[in-house]
């Protein structure tokens, strides 16, 4: 039996979920959220909360994608969202797990955190889709920004 089946659905948001799965080491938590932090301040002054909203609850611990697809709201407004799982937490760039939602569901690729404050502003106004950015990942499958 799936994990998710006891679990509260994910809330709906204004802004896509930046959902913790991975609590292994408060420690590296910090560090990727103080990246992200810088990250939406380099692009223009933003908070994080302009970008994402994150939802930092322990009952999400280690879900798998499809446990996590499973959770969000029927008809959600994101065609994404975002995972701070252990290997994002854990790796010094913090490659966080993003999964598409609407144009190839189930898809994954990752993003180290200048790269998704790119991805998010660029989605929220159209200029791209995920798609273009999971076709653009290094050979690792990382997003970096085109550097």
């Amino acid at each position: 039996m799936s994990k998710s089946v006891d679990l509260p659905a994910l809330p709906e948001t204004e802004r896509p979920l930046l959902l913790r799965t991975g609590f292994g080491a408060e420690d590296a938590w910090a560090a990727l959220v103080a990246d992200f932090h810088r990250a939406t301040m380099d692009f223009g002054d933003e908070e994080p909360s302009d970008f994402v909203a994150i939802v930092d609850d322990p009952v999400y611990r280690d879900l798998s994608a499809a446990e996590i697809i499973a959770l969000m709201p029927a008809d959600g407004p994101h065609g994404y969202l975002v995972v701070a799982d252990e290997t994002a937490i854990k790796d010094a760039e913090h490659p966080l797990l993003l999964i598409d939602l609407l144009d190839d569901p189930g898809r994954e690729f990752r993003s180290v955190p200048d790269g998704l404050c790119l991805i998010v502003a660029n989605l929220d106004v159209g200029n791209r889709d995920l798609v273009e950015y999971a076709d653009s990942v290094d050979d690792d499958g990382v997003y970096r920004n085109g550097g």
